[in-house]
């Protein structure tokens, strides 16, 4: 278009986690219900609560790179999480 070339586009699929509140919005409700103590609640999956637990940032690059990049969405349990993140953090 208009002698243009036309840019190159490509989708990346998405990775749901299941059983874990991760909207923010929730997230502060349940603080304000007592639910949760503070953002840094080991029942959160924020980077906080993460990092308290002991938890190195080298183990979400090695959880990323073992899942990969696709074009379609990926499902996983917060036990299956947990689980490849214990192991990726020795």
């Amino acid at each position: 278009v208009f002698g243009k070339p036309f840019p190159w586009t490509f989708f990346i699929g998405r990775l749901k986690f299941e059983d874990m509140v991760l909207s923010k919005r929730k997230i502060t409700e349940g603080i304000k219900s007592g639910e949760f103590s503070g953002e840094d609640d080991e029942k959160l999956a924020t980077i906080i609560s993460l990092k308290k637990r002991g938890y190195k940032p080298e183990a979400f690059q090695k959880f990323a790179e073992q899942r990969g990049l696709t074009d379609v969405d990926k499902v996983i349990s917060q036990k299956d999480f947990f689980k490849l993140l214990d192991g990726f953090n020795e």
